[in-house]
């Protein structure tokens, strides 16, 4: 009763090539057409029969898995699935095969990072048709995903993984974002060393006053408009600039759209101007700007702690002029706080200091709009409107 698969690999039925549409048929929710994949039960004996199958050479394979989206992406794959044996069938000809169980995969290697052992790295592999990009993290947590740690001379080794399509993902303090490669896993032994060293981006972070700023939290962001499918985990990786105001970011992908950012508590947030690195490129002086921040302190005037929610959005109207420049576009511009629940109070940190406008919101509705003056070094506070 376990199911088993024919894939023509060549000759007169795989001419056509695949396609799927849903169908209500007994194979399944999904039924593939052009190859003439072909499935059978086997019987008590444990023997399966395939008839008439026209002459070229095929793969045959057991399939325990769910006729889905993702089950018959597998099937229909390029990629030989766990358990495959390849046979020629000669036209006329009844042909005997010998079908073998289904082995895990085996991946091991080696991480490097600038010609060192990159060690306590956290190597994930992940399956791109199967698997949420965005929940990876979850998915690695919970065990989902196979991972396993680089040890003191960057080895890692990860057992138990079914034959497939992966994407390894690499992720370390030491890298600026998670590096990603990917890899065809048939049942054995694989072996990939990974540099996951990419470019270097170094700079200095100032203050207005040309003063170097220790303690800044540097990072490199990308645009939405990325195809990096991890551009959603860089905000994870974050370096420190020293008492010199110096950051060195390593392991930093190449190509467009990219920005070095940086913040730290009662700073504006800084960003550089889009850079383009080529691969393996180490771009020096990308330094930033930043000036001091300020808060505002929002409060509800009679002291009720009601449980209706209560939102405020600020927008800069202008800013003033304390010897810096607000970046355009950044969130010190626009931001959003809400009242916790029992709370009478509820803080903006770090706004670029100037004249905003607060909107207030009850329940997700409008009702009220008013303005507040946000300076440096002073007590800055707004009452929820009556």
């Amino acid at each position: 009763g376990r199911n088993f698969f024919c894939k023509p690999i060549s000759g007169a039925a795989a001419t056509a090539g695949a396609r799927m549409r849903r169908t209500n048929a007994p194979f399944g929710s999904y039924v593939s057409y052009g190859w003439r994949i072909r499935k059978a039960l086997t019987d008590d004996s444990g023997q399966v029969s395939f008839e008439h199958l026209p002459h070229g050479e095929y793969s045959f394979f057991p399939f325990d898995g769910t006729f889905s989206i993702h089950g018959m992406t597998r099937i229909t794959g390029e990629h030989p699935m766990p358990g495959t044996v390849r046979a020629k069938i000669e036209e006329g000809a009844v042909t005997q095969v010998l079908l073998g169980d289904a082995t895990d995969a085996l991946l091991s290697g080696r991480l490097t990072l600038e010609g060192e052992p990159l060690v306590g790295a956290t190597v994930i592999l992940f399956d791109p048709v199967a698997q949420d990009i965005r929940k990876i993290i979850r998915l690695q947590q919970s065990g989902a995903c196979p991972s396993a740690e680089s040890d003191s001379n960057g080895r890692y080794r990860i057992d138990g993984a079914q034959p497939g399509e992966y994407l390894i993902v690499v992720r370390s303090d030491r890298c600026a974002v998670p590096q990603h490669t990917a890899i065809a896993l048939t049942s054995g032994e694989h072996k990939r060393d990974i540099d996951v060293s990419g470019c270097a981006v170094e700079g200095r972070i100032i203050d207005s006053l040309g003063a170097p700023i220790g303690g800044q939290r540097v990072r490199v962001v990308r645009g939405n408009a990325s195809k990096d499918p991890l551009r959603h985990l860089y905000n994870d990786s974050t370096t420190q600039t020293g008492v010199d105001g110096r950051y060195r970011l390593v392991g930093v992908p190449s190509g467009e759209g990219l920005r070095v950012q940086s913040h730290a508590r009662g700073w504006q947030t800084s960003s550089s101007e889009q850079i383009t690195l080529e691969p393996s490129e180490s771009r020096d002086g990308v330094n930033l700007v930043v000036d001091r921040a300020a808060d505002l302190s929002l409060l509800r005037s009679d002291g009720s702690t009601s449980r209706v929610a209560v939102e405020v959005e600020a927008k800069l109207l202008a800013a003033f002029p304390v010897g810096g420049r607000p970046p355009k576009g950044m969130s010190s511009h626009r931001r959003r706080e809400r009242f916790k629940e029992g709370a009478a109070t509820c803080t903006f940190e770090d706004l670029t200091p100037g004249r905003y406008v607060l909107e207030w919101r009850r329940g997700g509705e409008w009702f009220e709009t008013s303005e507040a003056d946000v300076r440096l070094d002073e007590d800055n506070r707004a009452a929820l409107p009556r």
